[in-house]
């Protein structure tokens, strides 16, 4: 049995606003790219989270367009997520930290692409290291 999108019960965060450069407006340009790009829809599910999250993060500091943000701002989001905490009280896994700035630097490298901004401010953006685990099975 194939799974279609409709199957997937999923409240999109991100919708295009009246604004040609508004940071909304271009996210959901760059998520409407990667499915018609034929990505897997779990994947522009969880980009459409973690962009969320930046997007907010851009407005409470009065960020609404592409243009605006810049490389300091990006560090500064990375910072964020350094520091969150969850409901829980833990933090973020360096996983979850790495995969939301990858869907940052996908979305800005797709703008730099389309000629929606000239450089792009997650470039050169160092992902936290992922612990290396041991196989399961070592000791056995």
């Amino acid at each position: 049995m194939t799974t279609t999108p409709d199957d997937f019960r999923y409240v999109w965060r991100i919708k295009p606003t009246r604004r040609r450069d508004a940071l909304m407006t271009c996210a959901a340009d760059f998520l409407e790219h990667e499915k018609a790009r034929n990505f897997s829809i779990r994947t522009v599910q969880v980009h459409d989270f973690h962009i969320a999250r930046f997007i907010d993060f851009c407005e409470e500091r009065g960020i609404v367009s592409v243009h605006d943000v810049t490389r300091p701002v990006v560090v500064r989001f990375q910072r964020f997520l350094f520091y969150y905490r969850a409901k829980t009280g833990r933090p973020l896994s360096a996983s979850t930290q790495a995969m939301a700035l990858g869907a940052l630097r996908a979305m800005f490298r797709y703008f730099t692409k389309a000629g929606i901004i000239h450089a792009n401010p997650a470039a050169d953006l160092e992902l936290p290291r992922r612990g290396v685990r041991l196989p399961r099975n070592v000791f056995t």
